[in-house]
């Protein structure tokens, strides 16, 4: 699972340089930031269904 979480980051990270192309650091900074959430709540979700 680590492994799939890893993943997703990295995806997260090469979305948001993809749909922010142009738009400058903070347009980056906030997508990456919103990406990376959304990470975070499948990490938190599938800790949830371990226990």
């Amino acid at each position: 699972m680590d492994e799939y979480l890893k993943l997703k980051a990295k995806q997260a990270e090469w979305r948001a340089k993809y749909e922010c192309k142009g738009q400058g650091d903070n347009a980056f900074s906030s997508r990456m930031q919103f990406l990376l959430t959304k990470v975070k709540k499948l990490e938190d979700y599938a800790r949830d269904l371990s226990k």
